[in-house]
């Protein structure tokens, strides 16, 4: 999704494809620093770890900046991959979560043989954070395992009624989404997650499901976080709740409430929150009147 402004993200225009790979650009590696924020120069966020020119610029009020988007990473990554000579294997999204819309975004990505994660952490059209690291073969094979044969999770792309054509709307309608790319067709995987958690075996559900994706982020190397404000501090989860910390919350339904607030202090991970009562509940969709996914 594209940004035009302040205000309301914008569905990425089906003309909006990456131009034929020019020399000394994509095909030597990462858009050149003179390049503005943009759908493409996004993509290579993703697909390279190293922070860019562009990084810190991605913003909801940046004209051409990006909002993320499930579906749209998902069909469109493989492609500027293969442009800049990048294998991409699997791709796994959670998101829009929170009040924020915050995405989390891994890339597998072959190296040699091994296969490279990168981790991206978008709040509200912001990078920030991005990480790294390298893990065997088997290890990547086994988290995707893991993910897709969760009760949580169901194989295929989700569905919506013939007049759910928002697209916005649609990708806030659930909250994960993995992609296997082989030589076929690739495979889809996908989940509507219990934000607000009925009860504790529910919480310990999607907990068990995030479990070995945050071990796999803490492992990760850190290539970029937010540089501290003019007035000496980054823009930290205290500032922006959500921007680093706040993954796939949950609120326990179930918890007293005199309890206060609880959350996983983990950089970078995805999390259960339990909250009480006259908290407002953390939910990964802002609209409760969004139509969910059927099928899949």
């Amino acid at each position: 999704m594209l940004v035009t402004g302040c205000g309301r993200p914008q569905a990425t225009p089906r003309t909006a494809v990456a131009p034929p790979a020019v020399a000394g650009t994509c095909a030597a590696g990462p858009l050149p620093a003179s390049e503005g924020p943009s759908r493409q120069a996004f993509f290579h966020e993703v697909l390279f770890s190293r922070k860019s020119a562009r990084t810190h610029l991605y913003d909801d009020y940046t004209e051409g900046s990006y909002h993320a988007s499930k579906l749209d990473l998902a069909r469109g990554l493989p492609a500027e991959g293969e442009r800049c000579g990048v294998r991409l294997r699997g791709l796994l999204l959670f998101g829009p979560a929170g009040p924020l819309w915050s995405f989390h975004v891994l890339a597998f990505l072959d190296e040699g043989d091994q296969v490279r994660v990168n981790s991206l952490l978008m709040p509200h059209a912001r990078i920030t954070g991005k990480g790294t690291v390298l893990v065997a073969r088997d290890t990547a094979e086994a988290l995707v395992r893991h993910v897709s044969t969760s009760s949580l999770v169901r194989a295929g792309l989700p569905t919506w009624p013939a007049t759910a054509t928002d697209e916005i709307e649609n990708d806030f309608s659930y909250d994960l989404l993995l992609v296997r790319y082989t030589e076929g067709a690739p495979q889809y995987w996908h989940a509507s997650l219990p934000m607000l958690a009925a009860d504790e075996a529910q919480a310990n559900q999607v907990e068990q499901l995030v479990a070995p994706v945050n071990r796999l982020l803490a492992q990760s190397t850190r290539t970029y976080e937010p540089r501290p404000s003019p007035g000496g501090s980054a823009h930290s989860s205290s500032q922006h709740p959500g921007d680093r910390r706040d993954g796939v919350p949950v609120a326990r339904g179930d918890r007293d409430p005199e309890e206060p607030v609880e959350r996983a202090q983990v950089g970078d991970d995805l999390h259960v929150a339990p909250v009480h009562a006259e908290d407002e509940p953390v939910v990964a969709r802002d609209n409760p009147h969004q139509p969910p996914p059927s099928g899949g």
